[in-house]
């Protein structure tokens, strides 16, 4: 199987976004209505945090509120990945850190896309059906 880069394989249609003032409750509806698990929080067009799926799920069971600013529960300062990096490189970082969504950023550090653990795994079937 020949090396794939992470621009070969990540999202970029679909760029979901959120400032770190944007209320809990509209992340959610951002991630249902985009059909994604995760939100990626940019200040002045710099990634500050991530949140996903699971962050809401535990900011619920901890009686945090829906009205809250997103940058309560936010993962900040989130692990990115080059867009020209390896897969195995991505994979390897997501393994290590029990993270499902990866930023993808440009030499700048500007998103430029989204890696998730399906994309991975879809790429990795693909290979064992060749």
């Amino acid at each position: 199987m020949a090396q794939k880069l992470v621009k070969d394989i990540m999202r970029h249609d679909i760029l979901v976004t959120a400032s770190s003032d944007t209320k809990i409750l509209e992340v959610a509806k951002k991630m249902s209505n985009f059909n994604v698990g995760s939100v990626v929080i940019l200040d002045n067009e710099k990634i500050v945090g991530i949140v996903t799926e699971r962050d809401i799920v535990r900011a619920i069971s901890k009686g945090i509120g829906l009205d809250e600013k997103v940058s309560v529960i936010m993962t900040k300062n989130p692990i990115t990945i080059l867009y020209d990096e390896y897969i195995n490189k991505a994979s390897l970082i997501m393994n290590e850190n029990n993270i499902r969504h990866l930023p993808v950023v440009n030499k700048q550090g500007q998103l430029v896309g989204m890696l998730s653990m399906r994309d991975i795994a879809k790429i990795k079937y693909e290979w064992m059906e060749e």
